[in-house]
């Protein structure tokens, strides 16, 4: 596949550092972005303090923590993402091909980081699965 960016070796699931806020913990599940993508914090949330201490590993930026993304084995370069995208974004498809924001397309995965020096947006495409929405909840559908 010439557009994937990551892959996961096993089936537990991508591996990325991913910006979080101090309060994620290593073990604990957590949510990253607007969307409530579930991730597992394989580190602790890289910060100045435990850089001094020699506990924060390579290649970790401050604020990031190495995640497992559970259900998501592949980030694809899909092009540029719609504008105002975040991380952990649900990316949608409209009928006519354009990527969005909004739930009115079908759901193809969530915006995640591409690291330095490609840089931007990739999308992890979960297995087979569409984000919760408060109406599913609501309805009993969830």
């Amino acid at each position: 596949m010439k557009n994937a960016v990551y892959k996961a070796d096993t089936g537990e699931g991508l591996k990325i550092a991913l910006p979080l806020p101090a309060t994620a913990a290593n073990g604990i599940p957590t949510t990253y972005g607007p969307s409530g993508l579930r991730v597992i914090p394989q580190t602790d949330v890289a910060t100045a303090a435990l850089r001094a201490l020699g506990k924060v590993p390579q290649g970790l930026k401050n604020g990031e923590a190495s995640c497992v993304l559970p259900g998501i084995t592949v980030v694809l370069d899909l092009g540029t993402l719609p504008p105002g995208t975040q991380g952990g974004q649900a990316i949608y498809r409209e009928p006519d091909g354009d990527l969005t924001l909004s739930a009115t397309g079908d759901f193809i995965g969530y915006a995640l980081p591409i690291a330095a020096p490609r840089g931007g947006w990739g999308v992890g495409i979960p297995a087979n699965t569409a984000p919760a929405t408060q109406a599913n909840v609501v309805n009993g559908q969830i």
